[in-house]
């Protein structure tokens, strides 16, 4: 039961016509490559160029075909991240730009996928890919304090500074920081305590991992820094919260 299953990954250098009254069981990313393709879906007709592309959530009735001499399309498809889909209010389809890195990372994903790799390997993979396309789609339109938090929420554990934040963000530390602090009344490296600190929570109630090493896990830099940090938040140290929980 994990929270994420690859189900397929592809190219299709000829594209067969498709027809699926019921829709497809799992979420599904097509991507046009070369050609043109006319995609049908809930009524609604919609010409897709190469350069473009459409999400589909489950079970949506669709059909597509070419218009032309020839469609070439990329795809991939999988179960789970239902929780991430929803973070970006994914609505049942909608048609998209192909961002630039995305041909070369499915193929790079396909190649993976045919290597030696296993169920895990390939959630994981596929999980990031999936993250990576929704950051790429819907980041433009997303407040600066969203996506800040969700840098904060995915790199947690590494040894991120301002100016980390400031790079990806492509902004200038200061004017970053001072946008942040009016959208949510706090810093960004405060926010990434706080993260940090509920992270730590889970780890010391659903694990028997030392305190030590839940400490570097959730990007502190000792086992004294992370029981001093902890005690400010919660009131206790990491091993009574732990003992109090079970």
């Amino acid at each position: 039961p994990l929270p994420f299953i690859l189900d397929s990954v592809g190219m299709s250098e000829e594209q067969e016509d498709i027809l699926r009254p019921s829709g497809y069981y799992c979420y599904h990313v097509l991507c046009v490559t070369k050609g043109e393709c006319v995609f049908q879906v809930n009524g609604q007709k919609m010409i897709l160029p190469a350069g473009r592309g459409v999400f589909l959530r489950p079970n949506i009735p669709h059909s597509y075909y070419k218009s032309g001499e020839i469609l070439t399309t990329s795809w991939f498809t999988f179960c789970g991240a239902d929780a991430l889909l929803d973070y970006y209010g994914m609505e049942e389809f909608f048609a998209f730009d192909v961002p630039s890195f995305m041909h070369s990372s499915m193929k790079e994903l396909e190649s993976a996928c045919n290597c030696e790799s296993n169920v895990i390997t390939r959630s994981a993979l596929g999980y990031s890919f999936l993250v990576k396309f929704l950051q790429a789609c819907f980041a433009p339109f997303m407040p600066l304090g969203v996506l800040i938090d969700e840098f904060l929420e995915i790199n947690y554990e590494r040894n991120l500074s301002l100016d980390d934040v400031a790079e990806k963000m492509k902004m200038n530390k200061f004017t970053l920081s001072r946008y942040y602090m009016k959208e949510t009344g706090t810093t960004i490296m405060e926010r990434l305590k706080q993260i940090r600190i509920a992270k730590a929570k889970k780890f010391l109630v659903n694990t028997n991992r030392p305190v030590r090493e839940i400490g570097i896990l959730c990007g502190f830099d000792s086992a004294s820094y992370f029981g001093k940090i902890f005690k400010e938040a919660t009131g206790m140290t990491p091993k009574a919260y732990r003992d109090g929980k079970k």
